[in-house]
């Protein structure tokens, strides 16, 4: 093999070469600085073997191309792709955290920091195969670990592309690293996204063993991919439940078609088998629910329920659209007027929101609620929401960057976790999330002692706690987007326009009982729980809208 010569000091295009950092089969890896931008990058020339290959350089540019189409928080970015002189160069962000072959190192990982780094990377790896795009070289050291603590996936130097027909092989012989390889690439056939699944298995064992399943020189590790059956993570670390070596072995089938069919199905059952090994999230900052058979949540979840994997939630078909103006109700007959048609028939301006993301505190208070609610069934709840990287608590502060699918995913995990249940549940959610936001927030105290000084029939009680509730909304969101209206006939309807909870669901009857659960909750704190119903009377996951209305209905003397 012809080796790159050492370029530090070099300048190769418009990069300053300050060291070299790491060498491999694939290319060198070296720390520049690009002048015209101001910043470090890393700087990786490829193999003059490789290089040489006829056709190499237009099958490697059409495979930088297919993977500059990836946008994913996980997924190391191509900054530049192009040659100098005699070399070929591509130029990534500098990740100064390490890899994950540096973190293991020091043995087993941790099950939590291991199913973290997982889901981080599984999500990655989901996101390129739907892009039809296969990594074909997963392994520890082509992990980057971030110092912020994120784990990213880089190294896509043997990606393919499923419509660049290319196929990065040297005259049949095939490409990777011995020990992740799946039989199938280790004799240079076709591979694709069960080939990467293969290799993920092989990091999940690595990660929870401390070692690799098959040890010894190339021919050995070959030989025991080709024909030993997968050895037992429990075995060579005995806090691993032995219900993981199922898992591992699924992902490692020697046929790929016994392979998981995705990587979010695999990681699924991965975070299901583990669940003995991790900690129940923290419910210091909850309270019991009002209901007496709200339960607390177990030190150690045990016998889980399994629950069927969605990623993301599927969502229902709609029903057909209601004509306009009018609300579809039960069996999708329309019924009246549509109240959100009227409401802007009375001067409601319709928004146009201009951000996807929710206060960081509100989700956390929400998903704190949620799996205090599933208690020993919380790691299905995460799953099927499509949030398995959530095994630890999520940000709690007063900044605004959880993405607004992520509250409508918790929605509809908790749909698909509770089943005929749901209702109850969602309401009992909706009601637990509220008691972490009057707790949080200074507003509703001393809202709770301005109405109760009020005489009881005074109507300035329930405008005043459906004022504050829509300004918390708000600021959960960033901008208006809720408002309260006074009615004939003495109710209020309160507006949600782009409502998160159901953002871009789409079901034949209501989903939003998590709403009408926090404001029953608040009607019941401020004592007004007696005087007043809350319902809502059009469901924007029902008319594809994502606006919801909620009437307030006198219940006795107003």
């Amino acid at each position: 093999m012809v080796r790159t010569r050492n370029v530090a000091g070099e300048t190769i295009g418009q990069y300053e070469v300050i060291e070299k950092l790491a060498e491999g089969g694939m290319a060198t890896v070296y720390r520049a600085h690009q002048p015209v931008l101001g910043r470090e990058v890393a700087l990786k020339i490829l193999s003059p073997t490789l290089a040489a290959e006829p056709g190499f350089i237009q099958r490697f540019a059409n495979e930088a191309r297919t993977l500059a189409k990836l946008d994913h928080p996980n997924v190391l970015p191509v900054y530049d792709f192009g040659s100098f002189g005699d070399l070929t160069y591509i130029a990534c962000p500098m990740v100064l955290g390490g890899t994950l072959a540096d973190l293991l190192r020091d043995g087993p990982v941790d099950p939590v920091r291991a199913v973290q780094i997982l889901a981080q990377i599984g999500d990655a790896l989901h996101h390129a195969h739907t892009a039809g795009v296969t990594h074909r070289d997963l392994k520890p050291s082509n992990i980057l670990l971030h110092p912020d603590g994120r784990a990213i996936l880089g190294d896509f130097g043997l990606a393919r592309g499923s419509d660049t027909g290319s196929s990065l092989t040297l005259h049949g012989t095939a490409l990777g690293t011995p020990g992740y390889m799946a039989p199938e690439q280790a004799i240079g056939a076709e591979v694709d996204a069960r080939t990467d699944i293969y290799a993920f298995a092989v990091i999940t064992f690595e990660l929870l063993a401390g070692t690799r399943p098959y040890a010894g020189n190339t021919r050995e590790v070959l030989t025991s991919t080709m024909q030993s059956e997968v050895p037992s993570v429990n075995v060579r670390n005995p806090v691993i439940p032995a219900a993981v070596d199922a898992v591992i072995a699924h992902g490692m089938a020697r046929n790929p078609a016994e392979r998981p069919a995705t990587v979010k199905e695999f990681l699924a059952e991965l975070t299901r088998a583990l669940g003995p090994v991790l900690p129940a999230p923290s419910a210091a900052q909850l309270r019991e629910a009002a209901e007496p058979s709200t339960a607390s949540v177990p030190a150690t979840p045990s016998n889980l329920t399994a629950a069927t994997t969605v990623w993301p939630p599927v969502t229902p078909t709609p029903p057909p659209p209601t004509p306009e103006g009018e609300v579809a109700l039960a069996g999708n007959a329309p019924s009246r007027r549509r109240p959100l048609a009227q409401l802007f028939e009375s001067g409601l301006v319709k928004a146009e929101p201009q951000t996807r993301v929710v206060l960081n505190a509100h989700f956390a208070h929400a998903f704190h609620a949620a799996t205090h609610l599933a208690g020993e069934r919380w790691i299905d709840l995460v799953t099927t929401s499509g949030l398995q990287y959530l095994l630890t608590d999520p940000a709690d502060d007063d900044t605004r960057k959880t993405p607004v699918h992520e509250l409508a995913w918790l929605n509809e995990g908790m749909e698909l976790t509770f089943g005929s249940h749901a209702v109850s549940q969602q309401r009992r959610w909706g009601a637990l999330t509220m008691q972490l936001e009057i707790e949080r927030t200074a507003a509703f105290k001393k809202l709770q002692r301005r109405i109760r000084l009020m005489p009881a029939g005074h109507k300035r009680r329930i405008r005043d706690l459906l004022t504050a509730w829509c300004e918390r909304m708000d600021n959960v969101r960033g901008e208006s987007l809720h408002s309260w209206h006074e009615m004939q006939g003495g109710e209020f309807w309160v507006a949600v326009q782009d409502n998160a909870y159901v953002f871009g669901k789409r079901k034949p009857q209501p989903s939003c009982h998590a709403l009408v659960g926090q404001l029953e909750t608040l009607l019941r704190w401020t004592g007004l729980a007696n005087h007043w119903n809350i319902e809502e009377i059009e469901c924007g996951c029902v008319d594809g809208s994502d606006a919801c209305v909620f009437a307030v209905t006198p219940a006795g003397s107003a």
